[in-house]
């Protein structure tokens, strides 16, 4: 179940939100791979950004909040997915804008 029910438009909001800095546009791009720890997400963001755990952090907790990424905890580390699903919104609004893509 998702966690942030809402009207498309919302959703699409939390969307481009999520996904309008370059570190979290990395972090999607490295987990369309398959899942990561966060420990190597936040190695990700430091080579490429210069941003530190907490930044990391938080960007993890944008692309949680837009659906787009989850959080599992497995003997002790905490590993996240793409859930691509919320990206299907965003996906119809270009769709509408500028035809199939």
């Amino acid at each position: 179940m998702r966690r942030h029910e809402g009207t498309a438009t919302e959703t699409l909001s939390r969307v481009v939100h999520a996904i309008d800095h370059p570190a979290r546009r990395a972090i999607v791009d490295r987990l369309v791979d398959g899942e990561a720890d966060v420990a190597e997400l936040a190695d990700l963001v430091w080579d490429g950004f210069r941003l530190g755990q907490s930044s990391t952090s938080n960007h993890l907790r944008v692309l949680r909040e837009a659906d787009l990424v989850a959080v599992s905890v497995r003997y002790g580390e905490r590993y996240c997915v793409l859930c691509p699903a919320s990206l299907s919104e965003l996906m119809r609004w270009v769709s509408r804008c500028v035809g199939p893509v």
